[in-house]
């Protein structure tokens, strides 16, 4: 059909080319957001892969004070109810 178009208008080959250098450099403008789309979703997993890795550090190092300080407070309890038993 667009050939069709091209001839009625005295285009041919000329206008068939043009049409068609246009057409891949729409396209590879495309790709070229595809690909800066697909480079920015790669770094944004990064972050949240590192910044994941980073909270669980954290959890676990509060969790192990969390429990240090626990195990510390009923020592002090036993060591309490040892003394007034006396």
């Amino acid at each position: 059909m667009i050939p069709d178009i091209l001839e009625h208008y005295g285009l041919g080959q000329f206008g068939q080319n043009r049409t068609a250098q246009d057409m891949l450099l729409f396209k590879d403008g495309q790709l070229q957001d595809a690909q800066a789309w697909m480079a920015r979703a790669q770094e944004l997993d990064a972050y949240h892969v590192h910044a994941n890795n980073t909270l669980n550090a954290e959890l676990r190092d509060r969790s192990d004070q969390l429990n240090q300080l626990w195990m510390g407070q009923q020592r002090q309890v036993m060591t309490l109810m040892v003394a007034i038993s006396l």
